[in-house]
């Protein structure tokens, strides 16, 4: 049986290639076939994250993971020309992105979330939900956002 972290990343990719998954579930059963051991689904998860694999809308509505053609947003195209807005509604922050820029945007943020007074974000294709530990001063929180992602 293999337990080596690097093998596991790189059978996960192949079989992302190979099939599709619906659930990270799915994906932990696949890689024990695969002869692994112990594969829980946050291992899976994190997997997931590092393989930068994500959940695309497939023919039939049903929803299952791959690994994108162009994984990391283009480098000659900035970051604050991703971002389309930010807002707030007094008690949480909206950041709306070009397609697929949220997810990574989302990552940036989060790797700095305590530096910039942030619990957490949870981000779809195009959007960020970011809840600030501290909803007193958004606008704040709003303008710190803006100089770290320019």
């Amino acid at each position: 049986m293999i337990n080596c972290k690097e093998s596991m990343l790189i059978e996960l990719k192949s079989l992302l290639d190979k099939g599709r998954f619906s659930t990270q579930i799915q994906l932990a059963k696949a890689l024990e076939n695969s002869g692994f051991n112990d594969v829980t689904q946050p291992k899976v998860a994190r997997l997931i994250k590092k393989a930068g694999a994500i959940k695309v809308k497939g023919n039939r509505k049903s929803y299952f993971y791959q690994i994108p053609e162009h994984p990391h947003l283009n480098i000659k195209k900035s970051i604050s020309s991703v971002v389309k807005g930010i807002n707030h509604n007094n008690t949480q922050v909206v950041i709306k992105t070009e397609k697929g820029g949220a997810i990574i945007i989302s990552q940036m943020i989060e790797s700095q979330s305590n530096e910039l007074g942030i619990l957490g974000c949870l981000a779809s294709d195009s959007t960020i939900l970011i809840i600030p530990m501290d909803t007193k001063n958004l606008d704040g929180l709003i303008h710190t956002l803006i100089k770290y992602l320019n």
